[in-house]
């Protein structure tokens, strides 16, 4: 079946739905290879690929439903104990998942699927057993269809037969009955939830969700009464809230009888069986409901009236009518041979049975739902304007508060409706904020896998323990934040630790040690990569540092250690010996630098000599709006970033000199370079004025000043991206909408550290 056959939607769910279960399927399949007795891990990973193949099955997707059944077939023999999962199996399984991952890709590029590796498939399904006669009986078996089988007829018209399955699904139906136990409870829940118009959209929402997961399961196991019934509950879904009231009130009770038939070929399946139930009465009505048909007599069913009640009067106890013929409706009591209309049982009613007008009963909502993510981006940029907004206020009412000429109450009042448009807009910040932040995980769980790959190509034995994984940040900021903890973790390994031989000689585990430490520091979040490999040497650094003509030997003398490390983040630097796949190229610790500078970030490398190196990143939890200290440059107002910023002073002409003719500032025990906001942005020398402040500036272990002439104070800026035509005059990073309506450029930190630095070191 080709794929524009589907809806773009049910292809998008498939997609996001089995993206999420590969994030956490690479990482289990890791932890399991040091596990491998861990049935439960076993049980979760056959889980995962069991729903990716259902779901690519319902989609024809023939080659990666090939793939998938390798590595679950595998996963099932491991299961009862037949394969042991080893390096060998683990590097099979993993490869199956790439083989999965690159068909997404190719699905979301509207592309053919490629064909599966055949030793991979056939790699995987050896494992099962050592006789290729043996396995190749069980591949060759094909599922029987529902009525395949000689059936027994009961006296409630009942079709009862074996049930005969190939071994593969065979495995699997403790995972369908698992499923459609909870998949029932669910739809009696949002039946419940369906008497309540207030909450029908929302309810039938899920009804549709619930219905389709549920007919896919159905029609992989080839189950077509089963399937057939889902789709009717989807259908129900789909049309329930276009529907009438008098529609609506024959339809629910029916669909709810639906949910209670299935719990009978569900029990039927746990004993081996497949039971079909007489349902075209049942299925015909509500059908003709969902057309909308108006109710008559033989649709009209009691208020209180039960499943059993329902299925009675629609025949499906095998008792209450044959199917009808010549177009007579079966409960029309004068139609020959019809069978009697069943007589009233409400007052037999279970005591527990909900009532319509008690949705109390009914099972929770799902209290969970998927939003594109360009609807966040929308809504994170109408909070900024929010704030500019806000800010404008804020200052408007300073300035009525000062006409004395206007009535003190309504002055009053304009600086409490300030306060209060202040705090809701705070929250309304954070609570859009909070829907955009995610786990460090969703990045940290890809990372066992690149260990592992990174042990295998270079030989080593490596651990990686990963904590603070729950630390949350924007996800923007975790996307980007993605290439440089792959360059430092392929550093860690590569350069950091040392061959298990080596580690051996040296008194060390031969297994090295590289940690993922992630934590919460105020409006910021530190994350750590600490090896316990051989750590940096000094003098190796700085000889190349010098050969580069990053900086003298005099200078480097006066250089502290973690000054000198940070020489490892220039372009072009590097100490391998020989250029890899992995390193030696000198590109990667300058990309590094970048994108986290990039983030507002900053990074920081320390090292001890025979005991390993600890990298710490520290990046903003969002980039979209911050506090910010707005500065006045001569006729101009700057925003410098309130994270980066140490103190202000007023530094005295004795406390100003010059070393190498660049100025610097003397600051208790310390000299800082002092740089002019006047000649970095380019302002008119005959428009200028006295610049009596310094701005004192840190970024990373760097601090510096930079002279302004007056200081505004302390706000919330949104930043705002600059044009690539902007012609930017000096360090500029972005810029904002001041509370006057007036724009401010930001400045960029990370710039004005290394004209600071460079400037020291000439």
């Amino acid at each position: 079946m080709s794929l524009d056959a589907f809806d773009p939607e049910i292809l998008q769910d498939f997609l996001t739905e089995s993206g999420e279960l590969l994030e956490e399927l690479e990482g289990d399949l890791v932890t399991l290879e040091s596990s491998p007795d861990d049935l439960e891990l076993i049980n979760q990973v056959f889980r995962a690929l069991h729903t990716i193949k259902g779901s690519a099955s319902f989609l024809g997707l023939k080659n990666l439903v090939d793939v998938a059944h390798a590595a679950e077939t595998a996963l099932n023999a491991a299961r009862s104990g037949k394969v042991n999962i080893d390096r060998n199996a683990m590097d099979l399984l993993l490869e199956a998942v790439d083989t999965v991952r690159l068909h997404m890709q190719q699905i979301a590029a509207g592309e053919a699927l490629a064909e599966p590796n055949p030793a991979v498939v056939s790699g995987l399904i050896g494992l099962c057993s050592d006789d290729p006669a043996e396995q190749a009986e069980g591949e060759a078996q094909t599922v029987a269809s529902e009525g395949g089988s000689t059936a027994t007829l009961t006296a409630t018209g009942r079709a009862v037969s074996d049930l005969t399955l190939p071994q593969n699904k065979t495995d699997l139906i403790e995972f369908l009955l698992t499923d459609l136990d909870e998949t029932l409870d669910q739809i009696d829940g949002q039946i419940a939830a369906l008497r309540d118009e207030a909450n029908r959209g929302t309810a039938a929402d899920s009804l549709v969700d619930l219905g389709e997961t549920l007919a896919r399961s159905a029609e992989f196991f080839e189950f077509e009464q089963m399937a057939e019934l889902a789709q009717l509950i989807n259908a129900a879904g789909e049309t329930l809230p276009a529907l009438e009231q008098p529609q609506v009130s024959c339809l629910l009770p029916r669909v709810g009888a639906i949910a209670a038939l299935l719990r009978e070929p569900a029990q039927g399946l746990a004993n081996s069986q497949i039971i079909n139930c007489p349902v075209d009465t049942l299925t015909g009505r509500i059908k003709s409901l969902l057309d909308g048909e108006e109710p008559t007599d033989h649709l009209i069913v009691a208020d209180d009236a039960t499943p059993s009640d329902i299925l009675a009067h629609d025949g499906v106890d095998g008792a209450a009518e044959a199917p009808s013929t010549a177009g007579t409706e079966p409960n029309n009591p004068d139609a020959p041979g019809a069978a009697p209309e069943p007589a009233d049982t409400s007052a037999q009613a279970a005591p527990s049975a909900p009532k319509a007008d008690a949705p109390a009963s009914a099972a929770p909502i799902e209290q969970t739902i998927r939003v594109e993510v360009g609807r966040l981006e929308t809504l994170m940029n109408l909070v900024g304007e929010l704030v500019l907004q806000k800010n404008r206020f804020a200052a408007l009412s300073r300035q009525i508060e000062g006409f004395e000429q206007l009535e003190t109450d309504f002055r009053e009042d304009v600086n409490v409706a300030a306060g209060n448009l202040d705090r809701v807009t705070g929250d309304i910040q954070v609570a859009v904020m909070r829907t955009r932040m995610q786990p460090l995980d969703k990045l940290f769980g890809k990372y066992p896998r690149l260990i592992r790959d990174l042990a295998k190509k270079t030989g080593k034995k490596i651990n990686l323990v990963i904590e603070g994984g729950d630390t949350e940040v924007d996800k923007s900021v975790l996307e980007e934040l993605g290439d440089p903890m792959v360059h430092l973790l392929r550093n860690s390994a590569d350069h950091g630790l040392e061959m298990p031989e080596d580690r051996a000689a040296a008194g060390k585990d031969e297994t090295g040690t590289i940690r993922i430490v992630a934590a919460h520091e105020g409006s910021h979040v530190s994350v750590r990569i600490i090896d316990d490999g051989k750590g940096m040497p000094r003098d190796k650094i700085a000889a190349k540092a010098i050969e580069k003509g990053i900086a003298t030997e005099q200078e480097v003398a006066q250089l502290s250690d973690k000054e000198v490390y940070r020489f490892i983040l220039a372009a072009g630097f590097s100490t391998a010996a020989e250029v890899t796949d992995l390193s030696g190229r000198g590109v990667g610790m300058d990309v590094v630098r970048t994108n986290i500078e990039s983030l507002k970030g900053t990074i920081d490398v320390d090292s001890v000599a025979g005991q390993g190196t600890e990298i710490t990143i520290k990046i903003p939890l969002t980039i979209a709006i911050m506090p910010a200290m707005m500065v006045r440059v001569d006729d101009e107002i700057y925003a410098i970033p309130l994270s980066n910023l140490l103190e202000i002073v007023r530094p005295d002409d004795d406390r100003v000199s010059t070393i190498n003719g660049h100025p610097v500032m003397r600051l208790r025990d310390s000299i800082l370079p002092l740089l002019s906001a006047q000649e970095l942005f380019g302002t008119d020398p005959d428009k200028r004025v006295d610049a009596p402040f310094a701005v004192v500036i840190q970024h990373n272990d760097r601090a510096f000043g930079l002279m302004v002439s007056d200081l505004i104070g302390q706000h919330e800026i949104v930043i705002k991206p600059l044009d690539e035509m902007f012609d930017r005059k000096g360090p500029i990073s972005g810029a904002t909408v001041r509370d006057d309506g007036g724009v401010s450029l930001i400045v960029d930190v990370a710039q004005l550290a290394r004209i600071a630095e460079s400037k020291n070191c000439e």
